[in-house]
């Protein structure tokens, strides 16, 4: 947590050959941008994922979440509640089909921990696909 917190202080970022690099010098982002930006990229998800991910205890990961409540709409995935952007609601409710095979490496966003469920619902599915590396 130190690290990411301190580069995220220093404004080093990651570029697309996943070097730092020094981000342009300028205004710090809200803190409920963090969560704005996890549910655009990983949505929907509920309070518990967006702690998981970002390193935040619970309740603060609820604080962020009332005060983007406006933004938000509840949905429901598999039998549980979760929360997603409502401007990302049609293309949730809609998605375009997928042509093509699409290759992802290591690593991709698409593979993260928030995603595992609704790649593969049955636990044991994704204990065979996500295999813990110690």
């Amino acid at each position: 947590m130190l690290w990411r917190y301190g580069g995220a202080k220093a404004g080093a970022r990651l570029d697309a050959r996943r070097r730092y690099v020094l981000a342009e010098p300028g205004p710090a982002p809200a803190p409920a941008e963090a969560l704005n930006r996890f549910l655009h990229f990983y949505g929907p998800s509920d309070v518990g994922g967006f702690a998981e991910w970002s390193g935040v205890a619970s309740p603060h990961a609820k604080r962020l979440l009332d005060e983007i409540e406006g933004d938000l709409s509840e949905v429901s995935v598999g039998r549980r509640k979760a929360w997603a952007l409502s401007d990302d609601l049609k293309g949730l409710e809609s998605p375009p089909d997928a042509n093509g095979v699409r290759f992802l490496p290591p690593g991709d966003p698409y593979l993260q921990k928030p995603n595992r469920p609704l790649l593969a619902p049955e636990p044991e599915l994704r204990k065979r696909l996500f295999r813990p590396v110690g």
